[in-house]
């Protein structure tokens, strides 16, 4: 594994920057505009970046929009021009909020809350995982980064129950537990409106169409099929990936353990909490009240 120090970050971003500019003297191919050539070498260069682990998604998409602009390959207000759509502020605005539920810990408590009530067997710690991700599908606009918050609590989890893939026991609970988080990210995606950057996307796109779809009518089309899938996704794998282990004791005790290590609720998670809680209720009255879903997106930051 490489380590993440600042020497392989910049090497990292040298390499991508490279790749950059050798595409950008690369002869136009036939058929392109040099613009259009020129703004492709921005996109794949960022995307490369991200790939490389270089930069953030956000920070390589800004930086290529930035470059694009002082490059004359677009104008300013074209490069802005997406960011007048309701549902693009939405997404951004939601990023920042879902940095916010991540750094507070009330991710982490919220899962070990739910281990320590409920994580007595390994099918149990299934469902648990399943409702974390959905707790916290509105706040966190990512499946990939929902999965940042999820992999180390599962991955403790395996290790607690006994199960390493190191020494194989991997299928103690381990292949289990991990499909189930793995799996459970598309569908807290399909149950919030917010909890996946594509579904405002396609929201907008159906407007000019007559299809209105906020966070309530959103909620009330997938509620169905997705908690169908939630109850029925940990026993359908459980049945796929049956783990060795049934019972699992530790994991209730390695919960209340790492709540005992975090200690009370900290101001951070309080208000972490109760801004998390008025962004959902301000999103469902949108209609009633008259509001912007990205302004009340945007209301969350404000911490």
């Amino acid at each position: 594994m490489i380590r993440n120090t600042w020497k392989n970050i910049w090497a990292r971003r040298a390499l991508a920057v490279l790749a950059g500019v050798l595409i950008w003297f690369t002869p136009v191919p036939w058929g392109l505009q040099p613009e259009a050539w020129q703004l492709f070498t921005f996109f794949i260069t960022a995307i490369l970046a991200v790939l490389l682990d270089a930069l953030s998604i956000f920070t390589a998409s800004l930086l290529a929009m930035v470059l694009a602009v002082l490059a004359g390959v677009m104008t300013t207000e074209k490069a802005f021009s997406g960011f007048s759509e309701d549902f693009m502020l939405l997404i951004l605005s939601a990023f920042l909020v879902s940095k916010g539920v991540v750094k507070s810990g009330l991710g982490k408590r919220i899962a070990f809350i739910l281990i320590r009530r409920f994580g007595h067997s390994t099918l149990n710690l299934g469902y648990c995982i399943v409702a974390t991700d959905a707790l916290l599908g509105p706040a966190i606009p990512s499946n990939t980064a929902r999965s940042g918050v999820l992999y180390p609590i599962v991955l403790a989890l395996c290790l607690d129950t006994g199960s390493n893939p190191d020494d194989g026991t991997h299928k103690r609970s381990g292949s289990y537990l991990m499909m189930v988080s793995i799996a459970s990210l598309t569908v807290s995606s399909a149950l919030w409106l917010t909890a996946m950057a594509a579904n405002p996307i396609a929201a907008g796109m159906g407007a000019p169409y007559g299809v209105q779809m906020d966070f309530v009518h959103w909620l009330l089309v997938s509620s169905l099929p997705s908690l169908l899938a939630m109850v029925a996704l940990p026993y359908v794998l459980y049945r796929l990936f049956p783990p060795t282990a049934k019972a699992t004791p530790e994991a209730p005790e390695a919960a209340a353990e790492a709540l005992k290590e975090m200690g009370p609720l900290s101001s951070k998670e309080k208000i972490m909490a109760l801004t998390f809680v008025g962004m959902v209720v301000l999103w469902g009255l949108v209609s009633m009240l008259h509001l912007s879903m990205a302004i009340v997106a945007f209301m969350g930051t404000w911490r």
